[in-house]
C-alpha cells in the first residue's frame, strides 16, 4: 500500500467511499474542490492519478488501453482494501474508465456518476471532432512540438494538467478517448448510473445520446454546463451528485 500512496489522495473518515477519476490528461488535482465538498458531506473520498498521468506509474511497455487502465485502477482500489461498496465519479475520460470498471466489476460498485464523458459513436467521429475543437487543440494533439505545448499547459494550470510521457498521452488518447466504446459499455452497465451531458459541450454528444435508448438504471441529465462542469458549475453540480449518492450508496 505504501508504494501506491503517492498515486492517490485519500481524505475523510466516512464509511461511504467515493472514488474520483479525472479526465485526459488531468491529475487528481482536478478534483480538489469536489473532494473537499464531499468530505464535508461525510464521505471518504479518494482521488486517483490515472495510469501514465501525474504521479502514477508510466510503464514504457504499456499499451495504455482499457485493459491497462482498468487493471491499474483495480489494483489501486484493491490495495486500499476497498473491494466492494464504493461509488465512482468520473469526469470526461475518467467517466469512460468508470463505465468500463462498472462493466467489469459490477458487484464492487454501488453507484456510478459519469460527468461529461466523450460520447462518440465511432473512432472516425472522435478523431475528427477532437481536431475540429480549434487550431490550438489540434496543435496539442498532432504537432511534432506538442510535448512543449503540454508542458506549458501543465505549468499554466498549476498541475491540473498532469505530468505524462509522450507514449502515455498519445496512446491513452488513441486507445481510450478515440476508441468510441462508451455506448457499448453503457448498454452493459447494471449499476445505478447518473450520466451528465452539457448543453455547452460538444454538440455531437447531445446528438448521439438523443438517438440512443438507455436502460432504466441510467439517469440522463442534460444541463446548461460546459465540458468542465466540476470546475465551473459547482453550484449546479454538487446537489446532483450528493442527491444521487444518497439514494444509491
Amino acid at each position: 500500500m505504501a508504494r501506491l500512496r503517492k498515486h492517490y489522495k485519500d481524505s475523510g473518515t466516512g464509511e461511504k467511499v467515493v472514488i474520483l477519476l479525472p479526465g485526459f490528461p488531468a491529475s487528481l488535482r482536478y478534483w480538489t474542490s469536489t473532494q473537499r465538498y464531499l468530505i464535508g458531506e461525510g464521505y471518504r473520498v479518494i482521488s486517483i492519478d490515472l495510469l501514465g498521468l501525474g504521479a502514477a506509474p508510466k510503464p514504457r511497455r504499456a499499451k495504455y488501453d482499457y485493459a491497462d487502465h482498468i487493471d491499474y485502477t483495480y489494483k489501486v482500489i484493491e490495495g486500499l482494501g476497498l473491494d466492494k461498496n464504493v461509488s465512482i465519479i468520473g469526469h470526461s475520460m475518467g467517466a469512460l474508465l468508470g463505465a468500463r470498471y462498472a462493466v467489469e466489476y459490477p458487484s464492487k460498485i454501488n453507484s456510478l456518476i459519469l460527468l461529461n464523458p466523450p460520447l462518440y459513436m465511432s473512432e472516425e467521429e472522435a478523431y475528427e471532432t477532437l481536431r475540429d475543437t480549434g487550431r490550438l487543440y489540434r496543435f496539442m494533439l498532432d504537432s511534432k512540438f506538442r510535448g512543449i505545448a503540454w508542458t506549458f499547459a501543465r505549468i499554466a494550470t498549476l498541475g491540473i494538467i498532469a505530468r505524462h510521457t509522450r507514449m502515455s498521452r498519445d496512446s491513452t488518447l488513441s486507445n481510450i478517448v478515440q476508441s468510441a466504446e462508451i455506448f457499448t459499455d453503457l448498454d452493459a452497465i447494471q449499476t445505478p448510473t447518473l450520466l451528465l451531458v452539457g448543453l455547452k459541450d460538444r454538440p455531437e454528444y447531445l446528438k448521439n445520446i438523443r438517438s440512443h435508448t438507455f436502460a432504466k438504471n441510467i439517469v440522463v441529465r442534460i444541463e446548461n454546463v460546459s465540458h468542465h462542469s466540476p470546475l465551473f458549475y459547482k453550484t449546479l453540480l454538487r446537489p446532483l451528485i450528493t442527491d444521487f449518492l444518497s439514494r444509491n450508496i
